[in-house]
Order: C-alpha cells, then structure tokens, then sequence
C-alpha cells in the first residue's frame, strides 16, 4: 500500500462538539476529523480534509506533518478518547493534542488503518 491509500471509515454523523469512546486500534493507524468533502477513498491526513494524528503521535494535515507529541502512543492499546471538534483537539487517555487552528466547525470522526485486524470502537455516556 502507499501512504494514504489505507482504508478509512467516518462517523455516520458530523460531530459539532464534543464525544467520547473507547478504541482499540489492531496496529498503525490514525484517527481525527475530515470534512463532508474527504474522498472515500485513501486517508484524509494527506489531503486538504482532514486533521489527524497517528497511532505514535504525528499529527497531519494535507499531507504535513504539523506536529509530534510523543506523550501518545495508542497502537495496539485500548485508550479513551474525546474528540472536541468546536477546539479542534482530540484527548487520548488524558493527553490533549491540537489538531490545526483551521479545523471545521462541524466535522466527521475518521479512522485510518494500515494494518489487519479489528478496530474496537465503543461509545461512552
């Protein structure tokens, strides 16, 4: 696979401010917000619509890496999270991370994957 061909999947519906869950990634991968225009195809942290940090704490926009945080590392690992879309911040286990100072205001959850396996998402209250 080339990078940004991984599957993805989104929340069926746009997120306009905060939700929290439990996930379980099976290996690399990324998590974030893409816009209503990301393609359906490929990963949307290498393109313009999406926000979005990796399973060891890059974070990517439009195929940047804009960031690191090496406090995250959520491969392999069942980890919370809030995702904050009004903030554009996602929280892993308590470590907060911006994702860019021009995220949208209403966005998708978005899961990237680059390994086999089952990813385990579960909503909390």
């Amino acid at each position: 696979m080339k990078r940004g061909d991984w599957p993805s999947l989104r929340s069926k519906d746009v997120i306009t401010g905060t939700k929290s869950f439990k996930l379980k990634m099976p290996g690399y991968g990324l998590i974030g917000l893409g816009t209503q225009n990301m393609k359906k195809d490929g990963c949307p942290a290498y393109t313009t619509e999406g926000w979005m940090i990796c399973t060891d704490g890059r974070v990517y926009h439009n195929n940047e890496n804009t960031a690191n945080n090496d406090l995250i590392n959520f491969e392999n690992k069942t980890v919370t999270v809030k995702v904050d879309v009004p903030n554009a911040e996602i929280t892993i286990d308590g470590v907060t991370q911006k994702l860019g100072d021009n995220c949208p205001k209403e966005a998708y959850f978005v899961i990237s994957y680059h390994s086999k396996g089952t990813i385990k998402l579960i909503p909390l209250p």
